[in-house]
């Protein structure tokens, strides 16, 4: 992978080809940066630095807003073909913002991919976004979480995929390949007495996933930009496609969230 850094701290990603779903995320980040700040966190900070995976959502966070601004913002939003996932009524949408929640953005038409918004609200939001990376690809920029904080935060929550976020992030972006360590998230999942664990050696399928994503993130660091880069896209524009074909209905989608993070997501419909 070349990546050049510019003096004023601009991460260029050169020969990049460009994914419909860098141009979802652009579209609706340059409507939010004619109001507030926002950094883009988690897995597609991993997608941008090689990590061949599709996603459902995109999650940042922004500077807060007044009631005023974001009426504006999302008047703006509306307007240019994006609604909110959560509720057709903007003031319930703020509401949810101000009580530290989040809301979920999609074009017209569609339930992912979305964009998830959370008001920047602790000191990881605040140190993410002080720190925040621009980086620039074609006629695209974006303000990201620095890899150095994100890798750390991705073992946190130490799910397969979110380990696999952290080696690639790491390995494609220059670092040295960090060692994984997770054995309290693999213990606490076999103490669930999951019937899966009859089916397959987890912790065998886990080190084989590993491996490969390694041997992936060499590649990405071998061969040009506009080879892996263009494999990549095939990839996530393929999931891009397919998405228009998601079984869920709006308020399918938004309650399967709220049953799997337990916790209380307004549900249009």
């Amino acid at each position: 992978m070349r990546i050049a850094s510019a003096p004023d701290g601009t991460i260029h990603i050169d020969g990049k080809v460009v994914t419909a779903l860098d141009h979802f995320v652009a579209s609706v980040t340059e409507i939010i940066e004619r109001y507030t700040r926002y950094v883009i966190v988690s897995g597609y900070v991993a997608i941008l630095f090689g990590r061949a995976r599709g996603t459902e959502d995109i999650d940042l966070f922004v500077d807060y807003m007044d009631r005023d601004t974001f009426m504006s913002f999302s008047e703006d939003l509306l307007e240019q073909g994006f609604y909110f996932l959560n509720s057709d009524d903007i003031g319930e949408i703020y509401s949810m913002l101000c009580d530290r929640l989040a809301v979920r953005i999609a074009g017209a038409g569609r339930i992912i991919p979305n964009i998830e918004m959370t008001f920047k609200k602790d000191d990881f939001d605040r140190y993410a976004m002080s720190r925040a990376k621009r980086v620039q690809f074609d006629d695209i920029r974006f303000f990201v979480s620095p890899i150095e904080l994100q890798i750390p935060y991705k073992l946190y929550l130490g799910s397969d995929k979110d380990i696999e976020d952290a080696s690639i992030s790491g390995c494609c972006s220059g670092r040295r390949s960090i060692p994984i360590s997770c054995n309290r998230s693999w213990s606490a999942w076999r103490s669930g007495g999951s019937s899966m664990e009859l089916r397959f050696d987890r912790e065998k399928n886990r080190q084989e996933r590993l491996a490969f994503v390694r041997r992936h993130a060499l590649r990405v660091r071998e061969v040009p930009n506009e080879v892996w880069s263009r494999e990549q896209a095939d990839l996530i524009d393929a999931f891009f496609e397919n998405a228009e074909n998601f079984a869920l209905s709006r308020s399918e989608y938004l309650r399967m969230h709220r049953a799997r993070r337990g916790r209380p997501e307004p549900v249009h419909g």
